[in-house]
């Protein structure tokens, strides 16, 4: 019958999963990590674990946004051999503001019409205790809609040879709550006196910076502020650039896994998604 030879077909041109590794890290951009060093992310919640992935790099100069980056993956990560064999569909980008792209090993033609993440060759098993990459992304753009965070900084020199500084933030898209948030303000001398703080504040001597923490801002505290003051009255360049960095669970990209089912009889398979959005790089300068 046709299932005893497509049976056939798929045992004569099986490989192991070290070969299929090696092929895969012989394409371009794939990753591939060995059981024992998996990423915090890939550990395993169900027999297929699913992350989406995505960095954010972010310049704001003069006060506009010189360039916002947002670079994303969709990792795979099967811990259990039985069920290596499976289809994977996900939701398409509706923004059409994204790059993406498909390993080469992944059915091309089965992606574009069916928006289904499965191997072109057989045994179209993927890899177990493998954290394989099968999707990636990228949009770059001036648009300041992709800034999920602002933060500005107002140095004031005073009469007095003191510089009181005033800083704010805004939550600009209630979608995203974001996660131990940290921005750092360099500052000329250590001798800082904060006199209003939302969240928590302490100078690094050992980089000379003012760090203001906060461990999550979303709609309930979407604007905070913070001021402080030191015994400087030089140029206000002194306080920049300004470094900011958070997590979130809330990915830019509308990508996310919708199914995952089993090649053989189409049953579907539980999974865990996991997606998380983190700061690869986000300076104030001016």
């Amino acid at each position: 019958c046709i299932r005893d030879r497509y049976q056939r077909r798929v045992r004569g041109k099986k490989k192991g999963d070290d070969t299929f590794l090696k092929a895969l890290a012989q394409e371009d951009q794939i990753v591939v990590e060995p059981t024992k060093s998996q990423p915090q992310q890939a550990v395993a919640k169900e027999n297929v674990n699913i992350t989406v992935e995505e960095k954010l790099v972010l310049s704001i100069a003069d006060g506009g946004v010189q360039n916002v980056e947002v670079k994303g993956d969709l990792v795979v990560y099967i811990s259990d051999p039985n069920f290596t064999r499976i289809n994977i569909k996900v939701s398409g980008d509706n923004t059409g503001r994204y790059q993406i792209q498909a390993h080469p090993k992944i059915n091309k033609p089965l992606y574009a019409q069916d928006r289904v993440l499965a191997l072109k060759d057989a045994p179209f098993a993927f890899p177990a205790g493998s954290a394989v990459r099968l999707l990636r992304w990228r949009a770059q753009s001036k648009d300041e809609a992709l800034v999920p965070l602002t933060v500005n900084c107002w140095p004031t020199n005073e009469s007095d040879g003191t510089t009181t500084v005033n800083m704010e933030y805004q939550l600009n898209s209630s979608k995203f709550a974001l996660r131990d948030v940290s921005i750092v303000i360099p500052v000329p001398v250590r001798q800082v006196v904060v006199n209003q703080v939302d969240g928590e504040s302490k100078v690094d001597p050992k980089i000379q910076a003012l760090e203001w923490n906060l461990p999550l801002i979303d709609s309930s505290n979407n604007t905070g502020s913070m001021e402080f003051a030191l015994p400087f009255n030089g140029d206000n360049s002194a306080f920049f650039p300004i470094h900011v960095h958070f997590k979130s669970n809330t990915t830019f990209c509308p990508i996310e896994v919708e199914q995952v089912s089993m090649i053989e009889n189409g049953q579907p398979v539980k999974y865990a998604q996991n997606k998380v959005m983190e700061v690869e790089q986000y300076e104030i300068v001016s």
